[in-house]
């Protein structure tokens, strides 16, 4: 408990005096909002003190032994945003939520290595001229992260303004404090994709920043000296190195100019090291795990078609972590156990949609159960909703292709059933959460059903309609561009 205090009271001392202990290097030069050069500071979150990162080091280490089963590096893990753009009161400052759209991107491709996936949560924007301007350990810093910040536990809070000075950006380290309002990142907001603060407006002033709040040093922490960055595998740096010098050795070995926590150009920015994942996710999970939470095998719809004797599934999954792949079992008529037809590889660890299909052929007359048995790497498994299909009889349902797909802002689609029942028709996003129901109620035997789905409030992205019924579950993939 006394360890953790010490870190709180670093942690504290490191925001409070951001500016003051940062590294003072060579200055950045960037194109300002009206196309004239700016000198400044590549980032202003601190050099914590030797001390400070011996007690940190320390901590982890302990964490680790007393909990050796906290950090699974195949596991995928999801952070909110919640945006905060902050303007003066003539609008200057203000960032398009495409442009956030891409940060969010931009994020999810640096962090793909370290299994850490983003999306955005929310967006609000403010017109305050002192928070337009607000500085590290400023007061108007503090008005601002207490007055907008949205439930930081479990939210990573990203602000941007123009802080002034040629500043890009700071961030807050991991500290225990979870529900402290002076966490989050706050960046130039020309820094964003497609802003004007060339070089640097590619979205890594953000990647560099968000790489600071899950608890990674500079690359050049503690010069050429162990323990560096506390990372094994990041090359040690004597200083910063901006631009983007190819070869440049300052130490016994090329320095890590492509890392993301070094500071030159966006361009020049590509990679994380193994090293500094396995950091992070000790961090996050040691410091920060009410927002630490697990991205899980989200099945988000499972059917079958008839055809004769030959049985065709077909199954979605919005995301999967350390998912070796699916059984698909059988409780065959008269049958008091299911059985395995065969196994299906899954896609390990990913927050893109999947699909999948398998088809079952010489099966027996009869009404049959079928089920998926989902099953990790490590042998954790978990079932699907069943499945009753009968051999013989037609098929229980009709759902037809949308029209158009893709489709801005509006598309139609048609379904019918052969019985009688009640229906519902859900618009799912790609994380599965239901973003709109379509459709609820009972529907005739062979009186088609239009549905139309407005996309006007939906960000651009992958979609799925689900379509549930008594004796039937269907689902087909749209995309939304704008």
């Amino acid at each position: 408990m006394r360890l953790v205090t010490l870190i709180r009271r670093f942690a504290f001392m490191a925001v409070a005096f951001a500016v003051c202990t940062t590294v003072d290097a060579q200055n950045i030069i960037y194109a300002g909002p009206d196309g004239t050069p700016t000198e400044g500071e590549r980032c202003s979150t601190p050099e914590i003190s030797p001390a400070q990162q011996a007690a940190v080091d320390a901590y982890l280490e302990n964490f680790l032994a007393e909990n050796p089963d906290a950090v699974n590096r195949q596991d995928t893990y999801l952070i909110p945003i919640a945006y905060h753009i902050i303007t003066n009161t003539t609008g200057a400052g203000d960032v398009s939520d495409s442009d956030i759209e891409e940060q969010t991107a931009v994020l999810n491709g640096a962090f793909a290595s370290m299994n850490i996936q983003f999306e955005t949560a929310s967006i609000d924007r403010t017109a305050n001229n002192s928070w337009y301007t607000a500085g590290p350990g400023s007061g108007a810093e503090s008005a601002m992260k207490n007055a907008l910040a949205i439930d930081p536990a479990s939210t990573l809070n990203f602000y941007t303004n123009n802080p002034g000075g040629g500043l890009l950006g700071w961030a807050t380290f991991p500290d225990g404090c979870e529900s402290c309002t002076y966490h989050g990142v706050v960046c130039l907001f020309s820094s964003l994709p497609n802003g004007t603060a060339a070089p640097y407006n590619e979205g890594d002033t953000g990647t560099h920043e968000v790489g600071h709040f899950v608890g990674l040093f500079h690359t050049f922490q503690g010069g050429c000296g162990p323990p560096g960055d506390s990372v094994p595998d990041t090359e040690p740096e004597a200083n910063p190195r901006f631009g983007c010098p190819v070869g440049a050795v300052s130490c016994a070995t090329p320095d890590p100019i492509e890392n993301f926590m070094d500071y030159t150009d966006d361009d020049c920015m590509i990679e994380f090291t193994p090293g500094q994942g396995d950091r992070a996710h000790v961090q996050m999970a040691a410091f920060r795990p009410t927002m630490w939470v697990k991205v899980p095998v989200e099945l988000v719809s499972f059917n079958a078609t008839l055809n004769e004797d030959l049985v065709s599934f077909e199954w979605v999954t919005s995301s999967e972590t350390n998912n070796s792949g699916f059984e698909i079992q059988m409780l065959a008529d008269g049958q008091a156990e299911y059985s395995v037809l065969d196994f299906v590889a899954g896609h390990g660890t990913t927050t893109e949609v999947q699909h999948y299909t398998y088809t079952a052929g010489g099966l027996p007359s009869g009404t049959h159960m079928f089920r998926l048995k989902q099953v990790d790497y490590d042998g954790v498994f978990e079932y699907s909703n069943e499945l009753e299909v009968t051999v013989g009889v037609p098929g229980t349902h009709v759902l037809e292709s949308v029209y158009p797909n893709p489709f801005n802002p509006e598309a139609t689609f048609r379904f019918g059933v052969n019985a009688q029942q009640n229906v519902r028709a859900e618009l799912v996003d790609a994380l599965g959460r239901v973003v709109s129901t379509l459709f609820e109620g009972s529907v005739s035997a062979d009186a088609m059903q239009t549905v139309r789905i407005d996309g006007s409030g939906l960000p651009s992205g992958v979609y799925m309609i689900r379509l549930v019924g008594e004796t039937f579950a269907d689902a087909q993939s749209i995309t939304l561009l704008k």
